[in-house]
């Protein structure tokens, strides 16, 4: 894994969604939450990587994050939760 340096949240947050969901590399989740990512930061549509993981069904991804903390009844702008987009 390339040493990123992430000084800022939001990219943390890139990572987490582009980077870990896109190619399902829960390694690098990990490794960006031990490095202070917050669980759940989230984009501009209000969306956090618990909703790209649970839309995009990356089971091992979302069972690390509920394992970190992250909030099963967080909505978006389009008042969808995690939860919701899961079933």
């Amino acid at each position: 894994m390339p040493n990123y340096q992430l000084s800022h949240s939001y990219e943390h947050f890139i990572v987490l969604k582009i980077i870990g969901f896109v190619n399902g590399q829960v390694e690098i989740i990990l490794k960006v939450l031990d490095r202070g990512a917050r669980v759940d930061i989230a984009d501009n549509e209000g969306c956090t990587s618990f909703h790209t993981a649970t839309t995009k069904g990356h089971v091992k991804a979302v069972r690390e994050l509920l394992n970190r903390g992250a909030k099963v009844d967080i909505s978006n702008r389009e008042r969808f939760t995690p939860l919701y987009s899961a079933v």
